[in-house]
C-alpha cells in the first residue's frame, strides 16, 4: 500500500525539544484532511509523545475502505471524521449531508397501536 497527499501544504518546526507539523493539510479521497502531529518531549529524560489530530471532511469512504482492503467492510457513504490519535484517542465519524439526507428520507414513524 502506498499514502499519497496531494496539494499537500503545512508548517513544519523542528528544534532540539520538539517536533511540530501545523495548519496542514491535503486531499483525502475525494475530500480534504486537515491535521497536525507532533513529537514531544525530544532530548528530555522522559519519553516523547506522538499526537496526531485530523479532521477529514466529504472523504468518499468506499474508494478508502477499497484501498484499506477492509476484510468484510465495505463503506457506502461520505463522511466528516473528526479524530484524535493518541494512545487513548478515538475517532468520531459522522455521514456527510447527502448521506443524512437519503438515511432519513428512507426512516419512517412508528405510530403508535
Amino acid at each position: 500500500m502506498r499514502y499519497s497527499f496531494p496539494s499537500l501544504y503545512g508548517s513544519l518546526r523542528w528544534t532540539r525539544s520538539a517536533f511540530e507539523v501545523r495548519d496542514a493539510g491535503s486531499k483525502f479521497y475525494g475530500g480534504d484532511a486537515r491535521f497536525t502531529y507532533s513529537i514531544k518531549p525530544l532530548g528530555a529524560k522522559v519519553r516523547p509523545t506522538h499526537r496526531f489530530d485530523t479532521t477529514l471532511t466529504d472523504v468518499d469512504l468506499t474508494r478508502f475502505t477499497d484501498f484499506e482492503q477492509f476484510r468484510g467492510v465495505r463503506l457506502r457513504a461520505g463522511a466528516r471524521v473528526d479524530a484524535e490519535r493518541c494512545s487513548s484517542g478515538r475517532p468520531d465519524i459522522s455521514p456527510s449531508i447527502a448521506a443524512r439526507a437519503i438515511c432519513s428520507s428512507r426512516l419512517r414513524p412508528v405510530s403508535p397501536s
